[in-house]
Formats: structure tokens, C-alpha cells, sequence
């Protein structure tokens, strides 16, 4: 699956390696997608995601690097 992210992607799940929910792309800036964490999601799954140091913070931008794949339903990110 390719991984462009484009504002159609706005509101599409972010789920981890193992289809865990994370949350929600909430924004979609200059390719970038921003999303916006489920408040179940704790800061070691967040870490162990790539996100680091999210303390205070509800949505953080998604790299590249972060992304498997962008699907038709979801955005699936690497572990």
C-alpha cells in the first residue's frame, strides 16, 4: 500500500503493528498527518511507537518512518 498522506486520511485511525487503535489522524498539514491519541493510549506504547516524550500532548505529527502502510480504512505504523 502506498504511504501518501493526503487530507482524505483526515479522521482514518492510526492503529499499531498488532491493529491497536492509538487514535485518529486528526490534521493532515503539508503532507503530514497529526494524530490525535486516544486518551487510553499510555506513554510506553506511545514510546515504543516512535512518538517519545508526549507528556502534555494530544497530537503529534506522523514521520515517515513511523508509517508501514496507509490503507483504504486505517494507517498502520511500524513497532
Amino acid at each position: 500500500m502506498p504511504k501518501n498522506i493526503t487530507q482524505e486520511d483526515e479522521g482514518k485511525p492510526v492503529v499499531g503493528p498488532r491493529d491497536d487503535q492509538i487514535g485518529v489522524v486528526a490534521e493532515v498539514e503539508d503532507d503530514t498527518a497529526w494524530v490525535e491519541f486516544d486518551p487510553d493510549t499510555t506513554d510506553e506504547i506511545k514510546s515504543r511507537l516512535g512518538f517519545g516524550d508526549t507528556s502534555g500532548e494530544n497530537t503529534n505529527p506522523i514521520e515517515d518512518d513511523q508509517i508501514d502502510a496507509v490503507g483504504d480504512d486505517k494507517i498502520i505504523l511500524k513497532n
